[in-house]
């Protein structure tokens, strides 16, 4: 394993020791209700900064150097994802979910327009290659991030109801663009 997979485990096991603590000191000193959602936000924010590691992977080689919007993009997940397992953590239990929520769309909407130039700039007439699939089930796993973090602010801004209703349309969201992206394969082929 490289160096850089061997510091990227290293940090990813610190964090979700971080988390785990983070949970047991929440159960020790008896606010339990604070607990489930220390564990759904650090989830987030340990998800989020494994994605950051894993986006810089998947940028084509140019000139033996990845490309500059998908390493930057990575580095926003990366510190987003640390911005919310901090947040998860630290702040008092009832802005916890909002504020956490707003880091995460905000720094999933800053990853999305750094690499939105580098896609753009792909080659469109070659195959479809194991990194194409995985690139989709990134672009998957982002929409589904931003949706979940939609939709708590959407429950803490204006109750249940409206979250649940965006529920429904956040998985039509999530279908178009998988369809959209299983038809650019299809294209291809």
């Amino acid at each position: 394993m490289t160096k850089p997979g061997k510091a990227s485990i290293s940090v990813g096991i610190i964090a979700l020791g971080l988390l785990l603590a983070g949970v047991a000191v929440k159960l020790a000193v008896g606010t339990s209700e604070g607990a489930p959602r220390l564990l759904t936000m650090g989830s987030f924010g340990l998800l989020l900064a494994v994605l950051g590691n894993l986006v810089p992977k998947l940028a084509p080689l140019r000139d033996g150097t990845s490309d500059f919007g998908y390493r930057n993009a990575g580095r926003v997940l990366f510190l987003t994802g640390l911005a919310v397992l901090g947040t998860a953590l630290l702040a008092p239990a009832e802005v916890m979910l909002s504020a956490a929520s707003l880091i995460g769309l905000v720094g999933l909407a800053l990853a999305g327009f750094s690499a939105l130039p580098s896609s753009r700039n792909k080659d469109t007439q070659s195959m479809p290659t194991r990194s194409d699939q995985m690139k989709t089930a990134i672009l998957l796993l982002f929409v589904g991030l931003a949706g979940a973090f939609g939709l708590i602010l959407l429950d803490r801004l204006f109750g249940d109801q409206v979250a649940q209703w965006s529920a429904i349309v956040w998985v039509l969201i999530l279908g178009v663009v998988a369809t959209t992206r299983l038809s650019d394969f299809k294209r291809r082929n």
